[in-house]
């Protein structure tokens, strides 16, 4: 949504890898020129560990991508919770054999012959397993036999182990000595300085955006470099974030002000309220699921901040959790229980009962006993107190409107109109409006 403001021919922070953002920091390219030159000089075991979300994975598609020699055949494990039984199981199918047996003898004896095969072809074969700190100890301390499938002096098989730093905590196992013993060459990937987070950011824009204005103040790109503490996982996430709140609120280039808000919502730190053009970001988007960013502005005109906020709202409104809400039909009249009718009233008595404060139905003699002429009573609670003369007033417009003639309106004290037709209550219900024939009013 961000992408056409900010001009952006695609989204410059994914999360997932893409060699083609690969940003090569001192140790990364350490940890890649490690990974190639083990492979192509025949070391046998390779170890690259760093910390979660640090670029390791990318590094490997990077190295698929752009070192991997043509003559290498690799097979790649993307993740490490596999028994070895299950290891061998996928490598076979690898290339293209029949594997109809669970048992690893059997399958490490058509692995020597598949990788005797590739080596007669030229060719080498690189086992790369990501998150290997997965592996169960029982894996890791077989996969020395798969170094040895070959008796030439050079294995055809390399294996590269890619994990977090619990990796280099099961290789210092006594159970495990020997598999380190086997690992010719370790690399660990570092966390990005300050400064190659801000090369690190100023890269990715570079290579997704249109000419036009910077993308963010340096002070904007200060404070993120700061505060992912150079995990690029990190900084990609922060940026995403900031670049939606910075959508929302129409702001370019990004300021290190907003930077610092939404940085203080997504740590829970404080809140900012829509008063003061607070907005909300979230992050999972994936991440998965729902993270909310709140974020203020003060600057600007009212007109525009009104705006910016209206924005802001509709926007935090559309990522609240969807449900079908919740429709309250009107209240309808309902129609009274037969056991509780009025009776209807005999010729020269009061019409109905006593309708109460404010009721003004009329309900004249012969001709206008079926007639309702005023509007229904107002809603309990909701009464206004009338004065007598006013709904008098009132009642004498309807019956000439209607063309009645031959009546009289009196006001009279509510302990008074026994044997009345009442046509109205006044005056906090103290008063009635009583019909009668004659043609005078008081």
């Amino acid at each position: 949504m961000y992408l056409d403001f900010y001009r952006l021919k695609s989204a410059p922070f994914q999360i997932t890898p893409d060699p083609t953002f690969l940003f090569l920091s001192a140790s990364h390219k350490t940890a890649l020129d490690a990974m190639a030159s083990g492979i192509e000089a025949h070391q046998g075991f390779v170890a690259i560990t760093g910390a979660k979300g640090i670029g390791k994975t990318t590094l490997v598609h990077a190295y698929l991508a752009r070192v991997a020699p043509p003559q290498l055949t690799t097979i790649v494990l993307w993740h490490g919770r596999l028994s070895f039984v299950e290891i061998l199981t996928l490598m076979a199918r690898r290339f293209a054999g029949p594997v109809a047996m669970d048992d690893a003898a059997a399958l490490l004896a058509q692995l020597q012959q598949l990788l005797r095969h590739e080596s007669q072809q030229g060719r080498k074969v690189a086992l790369i397993i990501d998150e290997a700190q997965d592996l169960p100890l029982e894996t890791l301390e077989q996969l020395p036999l798969l170094a040895n499938l070959t008796p030439s002096r050079e294995p055809s098989l390399q294996i590269v182990l890619i994990g977090q730093p619990a990796l280099q905590q099961h290789l210092r196992r006594r159970r495990l000595r020997r598999v380190a013993q086997c690992i010719g060459i370790r690399a660990t990937i570092m966390p990005l300085t300050e400064a190659e987070s801000l090369t690190y950011i100023r890269q990715r824009v570079a290579k997704v955006a249109l000419p036009g204005g910077p993308l963010f103040t340096e002070g904007a790109l200060q404070a993120m470099g700061r505060h992912a503490r150079g995990v690029p996982r990190d900084v990609n996430l922060l940026c995403t974030n900031v670049l939606q709140a910075g959508f929302w609120a129409q702001q370019q280039p990004i300021t290190a002000d907003l930077v610092q808000q939404v940085m203080a919502a997504s740590t829970g730190a404080r809140s900012f309220p829509l008063g003061r053009l607070g907005l909300a970001a979230a992050a999972g988007l994936v991440l998965a699921a729902g993270l909310l960013w709140v974020v203020s502005f003060s600057a600007g005109p009212s007109a525009s901040r009104r705006s910016l906020a209206a924005r802001a709202h509709a926007w935090m409104e559309a990522r609240r959790p969807t449900s079908a809400p919740l429709l309250v039909p009107p209240r309808l009249p309902q129609p009274e229980p037969a056991s509780q009718a009025r009776p209807a009233s005999p010729p020269g008595s009061a019409v109905g009962q006593d309708p109460g404060e404010g009721y003004d139905r009329l309900v004249p003699l012969e001709s206008l006993e079926s007639q309702r002429l005023e509007p229904p009573p107002a809603p309990p609670g909701g009464r206004a107190l009338k004065s007598c003369n006013e709904l008098k007033a009132e009642i004498q417009a309807k019956l000439d409107a209607k063309g009645i003639t031959g009546y009289a309106l009196t006001i009279m004290a509510r302990e008074d109109v026994k044997g009345q037709h009442v046509v109205g209550s006044c005056e906090g219900n103290t008063k009635k409006i009583a019909l009668n024939r004659s043609r005078h009013s008081q």
